[in-house]
């Protein structure tokens, strides 16, 4: 269902996913004994901290940080709010969309439309978004001018 074209590309997957599965299942048995059962409780809610923070510390702040730097001074305030509005509105019709889309045209074409749209905006990034890092807004301006 996810649009794999052979069997056997899906069978691994899924195979990678139960071999993760198992192993984090072999471990909490083993640890279960060692420690108290409610202590993996605050396990899963300590893992479920660690997973937001790897995000937060990699592609959470990202567009965050490029929407604050990116703009020149007299239309930063203008073009941030449009960016931030384009960027929620967006979220708005995937949320509500993507299950309708997924009934209409199937699970798998429906990722692969989400695939399609994740690889123009790298290609977006990679081709027309400077590098500003340790850039004054100055110079930062000169590059758009």
């Amino acid at each position: 269902m996810a649009g794999f074209k052979s069997n056997e590309s899906s069978l691994f997957l899924s195979l990678v996913v139960s071999a993760l599965n198992a192993a984090g299942t072999i471990l909490g048995i083993y640890l279960i004994d060692i420690a108290r059962r409610k202590s993996f409780g605050w396990l899963a809610i300590v893992g479920l901290g660690v997973y937001i923070l790897l995000f937060a510390l990699g592609m959470g702040p990202v567009p965050w940080t490029m929407n604050s730097e990116i703009y020149p001074e007299e239309y930063r305030g203008l073009c941030a709010g449009m960016s931030v509005t384009v960027n929620w509105i967006s979220s708005v019709i995937m949320s509500t969309s993507f299950l309708s889309m997924a009934e209409g045209i199937g699970l798998g074409q429906s990722f692969l439309i989400l695939l399609g749209v994740a690889v123009l905006a790298i290609v977006f990034v990679i081709i027309y978004m400077p590098e500003i890092k340790g850039l004054t807004f100055e110079e930062v301006a000169d590059i758009w001018n």
